[in-house]
């Protein structure tokens, strides 16, 4: 297996999520991580639906007028108590899947889907890129993290 950084992850990520969210990817996830994250990030979005709509319909996201600015105001406002965890990270790419979903229903280009898979996964390999270091990284702790959980849920 090919080593991967913990951004290229990051951004393997946001790539993935996004597009499996809106339609574009079908096939099979590519590593345990992209795995992972599709299962919690559906658990995540099903469980907190109404305040993600929320927070998509009070962005009234314009890729044209906002792009990469609001998008990561969002994702900084998601970490605002300084507090840090797996399932808040999750919720940084649940909350670009779901606004990318916004997106694609009022007729945006691809294009704008791929640049928020993009933004998620440069915002965590940028701006959380030592806390996931410093927890053993996405192999070590965060598979294992939502492993158990799931184990514990059985």
């Amino acid at each position: 297996m090919e080593y991967m950084s913990y951004g290229e992850i990051a951004r393997e990520l946001g790539k993935d999520f996004v597009r499996c969210k809106v339609g574009f990817e079908t096939h099979e996830p590519p590593s345990l991580h992209t795995k992972t994250l599709r299962r919690v990030g559906d658990e995540v979005e099903e469980r907190h639906a109404l305040a993600l709509h929320q927070m998509v319909q009070q962005l009234q996201y314009d890729p044209v007028v906002h792009g990469r600015k609001a998008v990561y105001a969002t994702f900084d406002a998601i970490f605002k108590d300084g507090a840090y965890s797996w399932g808040r990270i999750v919720m940084v790419y649940v909350f670009a899947a779901r606004l990318a979903k916004y997106c694609r229903n009022r007729g945006r280009d691809k294009i704008v889907v791929e640049d928020l898979g993009r933004y998620a996964g440069d915002y965590v390999a940028c701006h959380l890129k030592h806390w996931i270091e410093e927890q053993g990284g996405w192999q070590d702790h965060f598979c294992e993290t939502f492993r158990t959980q799931l184990r514990a849920s059985n």
